[in-house]
């Protein structure tokens, strides 16, 4: 996968309704994922930011997978 699709994807982590509990969120930059891709409740900052990136890498694996089934 190009350097600069993989750049366009970024992981954001905030609170939710709860002070005490924090989400993350993966993001596009150029345009809407079109679809909420996200995780909930968890008690650090750390722990949502570590389970955003697990997930932003696992779907930029299969993004890559799927394009390479594509130039096949």
């Amino acid at each position: 996968m190009e350097k600069s699709i993989l750049a366009d994807y970024y992981v954001v982590v905030s609170r939710s309704g709860d002070p005490a509990v924090w989400q993350w969120e993966i993001h596009r930059r150029l345009r809407p994922l079109g679809v909420r891709l996200y995780g909930a409740g968890f008690v650090s900052q750390a722990g949502a930011r570590l389970a955003g990136e697990t997930a932003l890498k696992a779907l930029l694996r299969e993004m890559a997978k799927i394009g390479e089934r594509d130039r096949q």
